[in-house]
Formats: C-alpha cells, structure tokens, sequence
C-alpha cells in the first residue's frame, strides 16, 4: 500500500499513486486528503 505524508500534500495540487493495482488521485483541501479512483470520465463519453 502506498503512504503518503500529509505534509507531503500541497493544498489543491492533486498526487497519483497506485494503491493495490489501482490508479487512485490524492487532493489536499485545507487539512482534508479526498481519495478518489484516478479515471478520466470524459474518455467513456
């Protein structure tokens, strides 16, 4: 599993990683870290 340090994390400055095999998208908003899976949507339109 992938670690990423808080600090490590600029405000509004997204980080790939890959977490078990999946591409995942780390955001930094203030102190909050969202997660999300790193897909673009706009490729499937």
């Amino acid at each position: 599993m992938a670690e990423v340090a808080f600090d490590s994390l600029v405000s509004g400055k997204p980080v790939a990683i890959e977490v078990d095999g999946v591409a995942v998208c780390l955001t930094r908003v203030g102190n909050e870290v969202f997660a999300v899976e790193d897909t673009c949507t706009h490729s499937e339109a």
